[in-house]
């Protein structure tokens, strides 16, 4: 697992050395399989052209609800299948949460490590911002908490730089 937080870390440093094309915000509801609350909270994302149909997408969500906290990091390259980057995409993605809380009378403590993907649409407007709606289905590398899927959805307003 060390090699796959050393990649997700890599891939974080590569998203912030380059310069971004868009910057968002989000609001993002995360929800894993086995942990009954839904988490809540703020996002920012950096999405950068690869080439005519590609952009490397990096996002960190913070969420939180009455007993627990979460923070999600998702690298991801996204399929546009118009090449003006608007509309629908999709891509393959990876995910990694930390987490901290209480289930019950249980402390949780941990990471989850997942693999799936992100759809999404996106919308442009004068010619410099622009909003999506992402979805994230994902499926456990290694999870030792609720060894079930996890998904994250978006709300996102972003800024062309």
């Amino acid at each position: 697992m060390k090699q796959i937080t050393f990649t997700l870390l890599l891939a974080f440093l590569f998203v912030n050395s380059t310069k971004a094309q868009e910057l968002r915000l989000y609001g993002s509801v995360q929800i894993f399989g086995g942990i009954s609350e839904a988490f809540v909270g703020p996002g920012i994302g950096f999405e950068n052209d690869i080439s005519r149909h590609f952009t490397l997408n990096a996002d960190v969500n913070a969420g939180f609800n009455s007993k627990s906290t979460a923070i999600e990091f998702k690298p991801a390259v996204q399929y546009y299948f118009n090449s003006a980057k608007r509309g629908f995409y999709i891509g393959p993605s990876l995910k990694y949460v930390s987490f901290k809380g209480k289930k019950g009378h249980d402390e949780l403590d941990g990471n989850i490590y997942s693999a799936g993907l992100n759809l999404g649409i996106k919308t442009e407007f004068k010619n410099k911002f622009t909003f999506l709606l992402n979805t994230s289905p994902h499926f456990p590398i290694e999870d030792k908490y609720t060894n079930s899927g996890n998904i994250s959805v978006q709300l996102g307003l972003g800024i062309k730089l």
